[in-house]
C-alpha cells in the first residue's frame, strides 16, 4: 500500500499544481488526531516488518484490528476534509474483510501469479499466512474484496478497499492545495 499511497500523494500534488493549487496549504488543513494515525501505522510496521513480527503473530489478527479501529477513530475525526470519506470507506472495506477473515486479507492465485510473487505463493501453498494475508479458498467470506487486483509492473496486489482508500488520499491532498483556509 505504500506505493500505491505514494503515487496518489504525487498524481494529487500535480494535478493540485496543474489546477492553480499550492502545495503549502496542506499545512493549513486542520487534520486532527494526526499523532494516532502514525500510532496505527508504527502498530502496522512492528506486526507486520519488524522484528518483532513472528514474537507477534499468535496476536496478529487482534493487533491489526485495533490499529485499524485507532485509523477509523482519525477518519472520523477528520470526515469534513476533502478525500477522507472515501479513505473511510477503503478502510471499512478492507476491515470487513480483515473481520470476517480473522484479521487477514484473502489473496488470489491468480494475482500471486500475475504480479510475480511466486515466492509469497510457495509459502501460503500449505494453508500459513504471510504477512497479514492467506491465500484464498472458495469458501473464504468475501474474497472479492480480498487482494485480487495485480499490479504486475511493481509486483504488488490490491484490494479494492486499497484502491477506495489511495483516491481518498488522492483527493484529500488535490484538494487541500486547492483550499482556501489560511492560517490563523
Amino acid at each position: 500500500m505504500l506505493l500505491a499511497t505514494g503515487v496518489a500523494v504525487c498524481a494529487g500534488a500535480l494535478i493540485g499544481f496543474a489546477r492553480g493549487g499550492r502545495l503549502e496549504r496542506l499545512a493549513y488543513l486542520p487534520i486532527r488526531l494526526a499523532w494516532l494515525a502514525a500510532l496505527a501505522w508504527l502498530v502496522q510496521v512492528v506486526l507486520f516488518v519488524s522484528p518483532l513480527a513472528d514474537a507477534l503473530d499468535d496476536w496478529a489478527a487482534p493487533i491489526h484490528l485495533a490499529s485499524i479501529v485507532l485509523l477509523a477513530v482519525v477518519i472520523f475525526a477528520n470526515r469534513s476534509l476533502p478525500g477522507v470519506m472515501l479513505l473511510g470507506l477503503g478502510l471499512l472495506l478492507n476491515a470487513t474483510v480483515y473481520a470476517l477473515n480473522g484479521g487477514f486479507m484473502p489473496v488470489s492465485e491468480a494475482a500471486l501469479v500475475a504480479s510475480g510473487n511466486s515466492a509469497s505463493l510457495a509459502a501460503m501453498a500449505g494453508g500459513a499466512g504471510f504477512q497479514k494475508t492467506f491465500l484464498e479458498q472458495p469458501s473464504t467470506p468475501l474474497w472479492f474484496l480480498g487482494d485480487v487486483l495485480p499490479m504486475p509492473v511493481a509486483g504488488k496486489i490490491y484490494s479494492i478497499g486499497d484502491v477506495v482508500a489511495v483516491l481518498g488520499i488522492f483527493v484529500l491532498i488535490e484538494g487541500g492545495m486547492l483550499s482556501t483556509l489560511e492560517p490563523k
